[in-house]
């Protein structure tokens, strides 16, 4: 299965806590790469570093926080792909 690629260009920053702690924190990310029913998220830091994190489902208990920049929506809606 192909990964996703998503434009994280618009935020500021991006934030994974697991339970509570504070697992990844990125200042002005570039992009997110995933598979659809996958258990990680690829983030692109401002470096081009790649790191690794569990994505964010429900009863796993990563929460995922992100501030846009200035000007920018607060949250994005996501565009449905055409079949």
């Amino acid at each position: 299965m192909a990964l996703i690629s998503k434009d994280l260009s618009m935020e500021a920053y991006r934030e994974y806590t697991l339970n509570g702690t504070v697992i990844a924190h990125f200042d002005n990310p570039k992009k997110v790469l995933f598979r659809k029913e996958g258990k990680f998220h690829r983030v692109v830091d401002a470096d081009g570093a790649v790191t690794i994190v569990p994505r964010p489902t429900c009863g796993n208990g990563v929460l995922l926080k992100w501030k846009n920049k200035p000007g920018m929506p607060s949250v994005v809606r996501a565009r449905r792909r055409s079949a």
